[in-house]
């Protein structure tokens, strides 16, 4: 809990500091690698967990940086569409994964092309 304290106090005196976001990021991440370590040396519980996890939830509301990947919510028929795009560009079938791209933002889907491989999120 102090952990949580002292991140919360940091964020807020740096925001409060002519929205110092710079600052506030670096007193999330300060708390973040001072967690990692206090969860791999098994110093945290399962009320420490969601106390971080709610510290967290609060804070992204300020700033909205902690998004959850989109991916995790795409439905299985719009992956398929996506893979379907892929193995068309791999095929030089341009105009195929041109359509495809239209279907996806049809169905109200943003696909973007990303060093990773493409991203799915709805739009």
């Amino acid at each position: 809990q102090r952990l949580c304290d002292t991140c919360r106090a940091g964020f807020e005196n740096a925001m409060d500091d002519d929205l110092n976001s710079s600052g506030a990021l670096a007193a999330v991440f300060d708390f973040i690698r001072d967690a990692n370590k206090m969860m791999d040396a098994l110093e945290v519980g399962e009320a420490g967990g969601k106390n971080a996890l709610a510290l967290l939830d609060n804070l992204d509301q300020v700033l909205g940086i902690f998004a959850p990947q989109a991916e995790a919510e795409v439905p299985p028929e719009i992956l398929a569409l996506v893979q379907e795009r892929q193995d068309a560009r791999k095929a030089k079938d341009f105009a195929r994964a041109d359509a495809i791209r239209d279907e996806l933002t049809a169905q109200g889907w943003v696909l973007e092309d990303t060093p990773d491989g493409p991203r799915v999120k709805k739009g």
